[in-house]
């Protein structure tokens, strides 16, 4: 039986937001939860959290039936894009705060604060004011505020989401590693692909309050349930049910048996190389493909499939 096992239905307005969706995660896990905006995704976790009621399912935790306990009684932390620290509190009192609504000893509470200090690499300002910290910081201070109450899952609402790019790649390595030394369950929400791969252990698809599918990083870009996931997920051409990575597929100016008309929309520099995105015609999703040979935006090419490349299944 799984740690997290969730099927539920929420309604706002007669509009179905969460539609009998069903999650399961193991104990220590992280699932990265991604989908376009307006699928769900707060929803769910403000549901877990107790925020917000189910209209029907059931969520169980840990063997426990959590679908009618208050929120306070959880033992689930939800942290969101913005830290949301007390201004008036130093780094430590926001830390402390929740062990002082718990009614911890004072001694307990101070042993337990520094040691998450520690862990957070955030000692050094544990007597500052939030004002006075980056954004970064003030994220390791709400990620302390939240670990240091030992949660039984822990979720994460896109907490990267206003942090620059160069930190945001720091921060979620350092995050992963935190989560996995505390062996916390987690679901993080984030639109960032490379993100969600990079942190999750398994990544979930919501769309249109459903789960499209939840596996591993790997088994849903080489093998998508669907179009729909095939074209949220993974870069590539869905073929006769069968999905085909862009690494599979190359560029040339002649038209050949089974290929597909493009324009360069533009071109694009990741990772020391150089890569361009075509919009494909007959309807289909565009792609971004390596190449080394200087193109022109608007130039009409031709998308193929590399002869030599099988198509890849999961070992």
């Amino acid at each position: 039986m799984s740690y997290l096992q969730f099927n539920g239905t929420k309604e706002f307005n007669k509009k179905k937001i969460l539609n009998q969706l069903k999650l399961s995660i193991g104990q220590g896990e992280i699932l990265s939860l991604i989908g376009p905006s307006g699928t769900g995704k707060s929803t769910l976790l403000k549901c877990m959290a107790g925020l917000e009621t189910l209209d029907s399912g059931q969520f169980i935790l840990d063997g426990k039936d959590l679908t009618s306990v208050p929120a306070r009684k959880r033992e689930i932390v939800l942290v969101f894009q913005q830290a949301l620290l007390f201004p008036h509190m130093t780094v430590f009192e926001n830390v402390e705060y929740g062990l002082k609504i718990k009614k911890e000893k004072k001694d307990v509470r101070a042993e337990k604060v520094r040691k998450m200090l520690e862990k957070t690499e955030m000692e050094h300002a544990s007597r500052h004011y939030p004002d006075q910290l980056s954004g970064g910081e003030q994220q390791r201070a709400a990620l302390a505020r939240a670990l240091v109450l030992e949660p039984k899952l822990l979720l994460l609402d896109e907490p990267f989401a206003n942090i620059d790019p160069l930190l945001r790649d720091k921060l979620r390595i350092w995050v992963k590693g935190l989560l996995k030394e505390q062996n916390i369950t987690s679901i993080f929400v984030t639109h960032d692909m490379e993100e969600a791969a990079m942190i999750g252990d398994e990544l979930a698809i919501l769309s249109e309050g459903e789960i499209l599918q939840q596996a591993t990083a790997r088994e849903i870009y080489f093998n998508p349930v669907n179009e729909k996931a095939a074209c949220f997920y993974g870069d590539g051409i869905m073929i006769e049910n069968r999905f085909i990575p862009t690494h599979q597929l190359e560029l040339s100016e002649s038209r050949s048996h089974g290929s597909w008309e493009g324009t360069v929309e533009g071109e694009i520099y990741k990772y020391g190389q150089r890569f361009y995105r075509i919009a494909l015609t007959e309807n289909r999703p565009a792609v971004t493909i390596h190449s080394s040979d200087p193109l022109k935006e608007g130039q009409i090419l031709y998308v193929k499939r590399k002869q030599e490349e099988p198509l890849e299944k999961n070992q």
